[in-house]
């Protein structure tokens, strides 16, 4: 099989996967919900286990939904930017030499050396429109939530205090 193929292969495969993680994050995300709503709703719930839940759920999307989900697109780029391109097999392996996939999700310089060289500045803006909604916009939303919920239950709480 010519890289070319390859490329698109892995392009389709890795974009299959980045909606997977989207898809899992957010199940996991209404997954917690489900229980900190029962918690928040709860008049005998220990305000550490409230702490807890709303702990993992906003540790969930800073520490494993947002960057996970941004790597992939990093690969996801990497690929389709060889196919869109066309790149034949002798450009795929000088590409290689310059920034293999993995450099290009972990390496910030390195990805720009590629973008320019390579993919014609394209890359140079990974998160576009629909990206931005789903990979910022979507996660973001469920931490306002729990925010909302952490409020909801902690401001009559403060009040009593004061």
């Amino acid at each position: 099989m010519k890289q070319s193929e390859i490329r698109l292969q892995s392009w389709a495969i890795y974009e299959s996967n980045v909606q997977n993680y989207r898809a899992y994050s957010s199940t996991v995300q209404s997954f917690f919900l489900t229980i900190g709503s029962v918690l928040f709703t709860a008049n005998d719930t220990p305000l550490y286990l409230l702490f807890m839940i709303v702990g993992i759920g906003i540790l969930h999307v800073f520490v494993i939904w947002i960057p996970v989900v941004f790597a992939r697109n990093y690969i996801v780029d990497y690929h389709k930017f060889q196919s869109e391109l066309g790149f034949g097999d002798a450009k795929i392996v000088a590409l290689a030499k310059v920034c293999t996939e993995r450099e290009y999700v972990n390496n910030k310089s390195k990805r720009k050396v590629a973008n320019e060289q390579f993919f014609n500045g394209k890359g140079n803006r990974m998160l576009r429109a629909t990206r931005f909604k789903f990979d910022v916009c979507v996660p973001l939303s469920y931490v306002a939530i729990w925010i909302a919920l952490f409020m909801w239950k902690i401001f009559p709480i403060i009040l009593t205090k004061i």
